[in-house]
This record gives structure tokens, C-alpha cells and sequence, in this order.
């Protein structure tokens, strides 16, 4: 029987510490394929839902939106106790979204975990984005188990045998275990592909409530004829099904995979750190970490905040240390320190709160002003050997591509939506705000037009009123060659900068990338430029020595005197200020002010002022934004559009109107499958585009087209339609 509710916390506060019994596991997957409906099952072993809803009651989906939509729109945490070989074992589990508008939440909660189970509808097999899922796992060093869900839909809608369901399962499994093959993160994913005979694969149907691995399913049933037969048998009717979940409880599986394949806390740190943390492995704090010690100065990483009434609320993974009520911690980021008010362990919409949380475990702390995703604790009285304290910043799977004007209906409620806005932005880094300096709208971007429309939702919720326009693209400004030097002199005369840009080829950005060169604020540490030269970037070595920071939008700054001149290193507070000043600028490109991208800036000299008064970003930022503007528009400015990678559902006698369909909106088709009577496309095409496309292929198949999108980053505008987006967007910007 489950464990009723106070006792079950009891459990939770004494497992905390014995870390070989803990697992921090998330549940990840493509949207609709069953996360929290699997949650459901788990929370009601646990005691924290009554088991008749388990399946219905979609607990960890608690915002009205999400109840509504009928989708997971946040992440939600919650600590789980279950019964293991006679032994307690803690889960601390976090639900995550499936709709690649929210990825940027997986992202985040992936921080926090050491092992994913990822669910796949076994109907609709590898999706788009479970693919990028579990890519986001692997590159946080995440072991990713696979949970082959909705086994019903094979037996009662495609009437498949059980010979068909076994070929159904292998070509699951080995989609999957190609994605884990191509992604290389060092040797650590050796040995992480998924087998039904090692246990790393279960299967079952979470609506259902039952589930096994394959170890577990034989020794209740001789095959899988009897899973058919208890569907199928009309004179049982529901019974049957009931008696699947007596005998193959689907807790049990996820549990068993997760205990015999997951690793605990202090074995996923030993080889997590690396991947996740910039400082030194053989520092003292280094060391703690990788151990997961919890007799040391306290580290964590806080990778959400939520805002409740108005008081932040940070969600975090204690690496090392214990964290108690009362701390003083430093805010590495934030270079500022904090005592914290009050910790807690998550159940759901609920905060247990607790005196303490040791290494390894998942905790709430509120009491931090200015907290925000992505921050760096540590203990304010730490003293040792490392100097590099911070977490690396997290690289989004996306980012904002679609913006949209939002206006208040009442002038008096500007400030109102102002402040909440700001807020909004703390709760979710990929939203992104701006306010038009032609127009003076406030500019809302997102990931795509859902993310937008639930934001939107939110502040009416608020009780603020609003206008809001359609949503439109976000374009990118690069350029298409290298340019000749070019020099700009500030006004007073005292400053004097030289340079030149070049285009970033792709294969050096994707290098700069899987390097983390830039992940924190710009800043390029030695051992990123050691990486560099190991990897396979087309860059001369003295190019790799004078990198001084990689800009928002993939903008790497390179000190590179000519060889002609005798110069000294920059010194860190120029670098500073010429890095600060791009920054700045590269929000707003030539042509259409559109952020820039995608290009090297090669700073050949910089002089200026000692003096601050004559020197200051007032004076530098405009000689750098002429510099670099005048070396653009001789390198021929190009503009960039946000491309979707899309997988088209259909019907085969709809073919011809769907790849007729995407060309016309400037796409193109690069795969097709079929299945029978179904069709699946893979196809690229713009986001501008995708607004109209998929409203149409639905009305022309008659709701009978699923387009399934995924970002697959930006590509040049070719010149015949060019113009005419240029002018659309200079009339829209009131650039006329």
C-alpha cells in the first residue's frame, strides 16, 4: 500500500542523506506522448494522488492553461518515495514540457538531473523533438532511459500482432540509439544505448496504469499475445485491462529502470562536473563536487525562479556542502551576497519546508533578491583555491523567433505591465522584451507564437487589458564577405578604434559552440582556446590567441594588430569596454536594425584615454558602432530568417498537395516516408512562412496534415524576395 502523506515526507527528509538511495530523474519526450499522465501513475504509488484518478488527474500540470490546453507548459518538481527490494529509495522527479515552445524549460530542468526517461508514443515512434530532447540530455551528460508508452493505441486503433508490435519496438530502439551514437560527449555515453534485454527499456500504456521491462513482463506473462488478448477480450471488457495494471504496475518498471540504470547522485557527479561546471576539477571545491560531499562550502546551481506574490522562489541542485536555513551565500553572477530565508523539498504546487538540504538533492530556497536562471551559489565564507566558481551558462536548443506587439487598452496600466513583464522575463530567460525606440510599443519575443499566446494569457489573467498585434519573424543581420579596415575617432578627439569584419563560417560557429566559448557573459577562458585549436576550426592560431569574447548572436571579437606593428596585449578594462559596446550595438544592425550574427569583429587597434571622464561608453560605444557598421555595409550586409525542420503527418493521396504546399511557401522537401495508407515528409521551411502554411495544409486536407516543428537555426534570404521584406519591415519599424 502507498505511504500516506506525512509519513511519506518523514521518508523524504531521512533519504536526503543517504544519497545511494537517491535519483534525480526528469521526464522528457515529444508533446502528447504521455510525460505526465506517466507522472500521475508514480505520484499515486507515492501516496499523492488517490490511484483512480492517476492517468486523469494530470497533478504536476496545475496552471488553468495547462489544464485547458491539455499540455505541460512549465516544469514541475516533486520528491517521490518508493519501495525498492524491501529498501526506501527517494526520486526526486521533475516533469517537463514536450512542446518545442517550452524547450527551453527542459533545458533548464536537465541541470537538476541525472537521469531522463524519455517517453515515445509507440504509434508515432521518434519524433522531432524527442530527437532534440534527448540531444539536450546527452550534451548535460544526462543518461537517458527510453519508456515505449501508449501500447493500447497499437492493439485497438492498428490492430497489430505481436510479431508486428516486436518490429515496432526494435525500430524505436534503434532510432533511439542512433541519436545517443551521434552525439559524442567524450567517452561518457559509452555503454548508455537502450536494450529491452539490459533493462533499459520498459514499455506499457501509462493511461492504463501498467508497464514492465522485459525482465518484469516474463515472469508474469509467456508473450505478448496476452497483452493482445486482455485488449481484445470482449467478455472480460475492462477488467482485464485492470488486471494488467495488478500485474505489471507501471511504477514498478519506471522505478526498476531507473534504480538498476540511473546513476545516484555522487556517481553522476564524478563525471557530470565537466560538463556543466567551468572550474577546476582538482580544486578543493572541484573535488567536493565530484564527490557530492556534503561536509564542504555549500555549491549550487539555480536553473528556474518563479515568482509567487511577489517573492522569488529559486529551484536549484545542491553539487556540494548542505544548504541550511539562514546561509549567507555569494551570488557569483550577481557579484553580491544574500542570506537565504527559508529552503523546502517540492511536492507539486506545495513547499515542504525543511531545516536543511544536503549534497545531491534538489531544493527551494526564497529569501534571494535579484535571483535569476543560471545563477551560481556559493558559501560567503569560502576561502579555498578556486577562483572560478561559476556553473557555464546554459546553451538554448532555441531561441526567440517571433515578436509581437503588446499594448496596454488603459494608459494608467503601463507601469502595471511594465513590472510584470520584468517579472515574466526573471521566470523565463527565453523570453525576450524590448521597447521600439521608433514606435514605443513594447516588443515581446518568444520561442514561437504558443509561447507568446500563454504569456498573452498570463498578463490578461493579471487583470491588465491589452492590445496585441499578430506575431511576426525575427531576421538576423550578417554579412556575405570580408571587409577592409575601417577607423572611427570619437568626438573629443582622445579614442581611436580600427577594424574589420569577417563572415563566421558555420562549422567555426558550431566549433565555438561545442567549446562553450562565450557561454558566460562573453568571457573566453585559456582552456576554451586550447579546445579551439584541438578542434576542427579553420582559424589561424593568432586569431584563437586574440580571442577576447564571443557576442550574443555568435559575434566572436578578435585583438589582431597587424604584424607590421609592435603592440602590447589590451589591457582587461579596453577589452571590457570594446566587448560591453558590442554588445550594445549588435542589438541593432544597418539595414533593418535586426540584431546581428554569424560574423568575426577583428580589432586591429584601440587607443584610448586613461583618463575615465574622456573615455567612458558614452564616447566609445558610437566609434565602434560606425566602425563596424561602415565595414558591414563594405562587406555587403545580408539578412538571416529563422528556418523550421518540420515532420508532416498525412495521408497518401494527400502527397501532392502537401510538397506542392511547402514549396510554395519557400520550402523545401528533403525526405519522405510511407507507412501504408500515411506519409511522413521532413521539410525545411521559413518561419514567416509557417503561420499560413500549416493553416492551410489543414484546411486543404481537411484537418488531416500534422506538422511537428522544430528550430534548425537561420538561413540567408535569397535576393527575389529580399526587397520585399525589407520594406515590409522598415514600414513596420517606422524606418520609412
Amino acid at each position: 500500500m502507498p505511504p500516506n502523506k506525512s509519513a511519506h515526507v518523514d521518508k523524504v527528509l531521512s533519504l536526503m542523506n543517504v544519497l545511494p538511495r537517491v535519483r534525480n530523474c526528469s521526464i522528457i519526450g515529444h508533446v502528447d506522448h504521455g510525460k505526465t499522465t506517466l507522472s500521475d501513475s508514480l505520484l499515486a504509488y507515492s501516496g499523492l494522488l488517490n490511484p483512480q484518478l492517476a492517468g486523469q488527474a494530470l497533478l504536476l500540470d496545475y496552471l488553468d492553461e495547462e489544464q485547458t490546453r491539455g499540455i505541460t507548459i512549465k516544469t514541475a518538481n516533486i520528491s517521490l518515495v518508493f519501495d525498492h527490494g524491501g529498501q526506501d529509495l527517494l526520486v526526486n522527479l521533475v516533469d517537463t514540457p514536450g512542446h518545442v515552445d517550452f524547450s527551453g524549460k527542459v533545458t533548464r530542468a536537465l541541470r537538476l538531473i541525472d537521469t531522463a526517461v524519455v517517453v515515445v508514443d509507440a504509434v508515432e515512434g521518434i519524433m522531432i523533438q524527442t530527437e532534440h530532447v534527448v540531444r539536450q540530455a546527452l550534451e548535460s551528460a544526462v543518461r537517458p532511459l527510453l519508456y515505449i508508452n501508449k501500447i493500447d493505441r497499437l492493439i485497438k486503433e492498428l490492430h497489430l500482432d505481436a510479431k508486428q508490435i516486436q518490429q515496432r519496438f526494435k525500430a524505436i530502439i534503434e532510432g533511439f540509439n542512433s541519436i545517443i551514437e551521434s552525439r559524442s560527449i567524450g567517452g561518457v555515453e559509452k555503454g548508455w544505448k537502450v536494450d529491452l534485454a539490459t533493462g533499459t527499456v520498459a514499455f506499457g500504456s501509462a493511461i492504463d496504469g501498467w508497464g514492465a521491462t522485459l525482465s518484469q513482463f516474463l515472469k508474469r506473462y509467456k508473450n505478448f499475445g496476452d497483452i493482445i488478448h486482455a485488449y481484445m477480450d470482449k467478455e472480460a471488457g475492462k477488467e482485464s485491462v485492470k488486471d494488467l495494471k495488478g500485474a505489471l504496475p507501471l511504477h514498478a518498471a519506471i522505478v526498476e529502470m531507473v534504480v538498476q540504470n540511473g546513476p545516484d547522485p555522487v556517481q553522476a557527479q564524478a563525471y557530470r562536473m565537466p560538463f556543466v561546471w567551468r572550474g577546476s576539477p582538482s580544486s578543493d571545491i572541484g573535488k567536493a563536487a565530484a564527490d557530492c560531499k556534503a561536509e564542504a562550502s555549500t555549491l549550487v546551481f539555480v536553473s528556474r525562479v518563479q515568482i509567487e506574490h511577489g517573492q522569488a522562489i529559486a529551484t536549484g541542485r545542491v553539487f556540494c556542502g548542505t544548504l541550511k536555513q539562514g546561509d549567507e551565500l555569494v551570488m557569483v553572477r550577481a557579484g553580491k551576497k544574500e542570506r537565504v530565508g527559508s529552503i523546502g523539498v517540492f511536492m507539486g504546487q506545495r513547499i515542504i519546508q525543511v531545516d536543511a538540504v544536503p549534497a545531491g538533492n534538489v531544493v527551494a530556497i526564497k529569501g534571494l533578491k535579484d535571483i535569476k536562471a543560471g545563477e551560481t551559489l556559493v558559501s560567503a565564507d569560502y576561502s579555498g583555491d578556486e577562483r572560478d566558481l561559476a556553473f557555464d551558462q546554459m546553451s538554448y536548443l532555441m531561441e526567440p523567433v517571433v515578436t509581437v506587439s503588446i499594448e496596454p487598452e488603459k494608459l494608467a496600466d503601463l507601469k502595471k505591465l511594465e513590472d510584470l513583464l520584468e517579472l515574466k522575463v526573471i521566470e523565463d530567460p527565453n523570453l525576450k522584451i524590448e521597447e521600439s525606440t521608433q514606435t514605443g510599443e513594447i516588443l515581446v519575443s518568444g520561442i514561437g507564437p504558443l509561447h507568446l499566446e500563454v504569456i498573452t494569457h498570463e498578463i490578461k489573467a493579471a487583470g491588465i487589458a491589452v492590445m496585441v498585434s499578430e506575431p511576426i519573424t525575427m531576421y538576423h543581420e550578417s554579412i556575405e564577405a570580408a571587409s577592409k579596415s575601417h577607423a572611427a575617432t570619437s568626438t573629443n578627439g582622445k579614442n581611436e578604434i580600427v577594424l574589420r569584419v569577417e563572415p563566421l563560417l558555420h562549422q567555426d560557429g558550431q566549433a565555438l559552440k561545442l567549446a562553450r566559448a562565450g557561454v558566460d557573459k562573453g568571457v573566453v577562458r585559456k582552456h576554451t582556446k586550447e579546445m579551439l585549436k584541438q578542434a576542427k576550426i579553420s582559424w589561424k592560431e593568432a586569431e584563437i590567441d586574440g580571442l577576447i569574447a564571443v557576442c550574443s548572436g555568435m559575434i566572436p571579437v578578435i585583438y589582431l594588430p597587424p604584424k607590421t606593428t609592435k603592440s602590447a596585449p589590451l589591457p582587461q578594462e579596453d577589452e571590457r569596454l570594446i566587448v560591453d559596446a558590442i554588445e550594445s550595438m549588435a542589438k541593432h544592425g544597418p539595414l533593418v536594425r535586426e540584431s546581428m550574427s554569424s560574423m568575426k569583429i577583428i580589432v586591429e587597434k584601440a587607443s584610448f584615454s586613461e583618463k575615465a571622464d574622456e573615455r567612458d561608453p558614452i564616447e566609445i560605444t558610437p566609434i565602434i558602432r560606425q566602425a563596424v557598421f561602415d565595414a558591414m555595409n563594405e562587406a555587403g550586409v545580408v539578412l538571416l530568417e529563422p528556418i523550421f525542420e518540420s515532420a508532416i503527418y498525412g495521408a497518401v493521396e494527400n502527397i501532392g498537395k502537401l510538397t506542392s504546399l511547402v514549396t510554395q511557401h519557400g520550402g523545401r522537401i528533403e525526405a519522405m516516408d510511407q507507412d501504408g495508407t500515411s506519409i511522413k515528409l521532413r521539410a525545411y521551411f521559413p518561419v514567416r512562412e509557417s503561420f499560413g502554411l500549416i493553416e492551410e495544409a489543414r484546411n486543404m486536407t481537411s484537418g488531416r496534415a500534422v506538422f511537428q516543428n522544430a528550430f534548425a537555426g537561420f538561413e540567408k534570404i535569397h535576393k527575389g524576395i529580399l526587397n520585399g521584406i525589407i520594406s515590409d519591415l522598415k514600414e513596420k519599424k517606422g524606418l520609412v
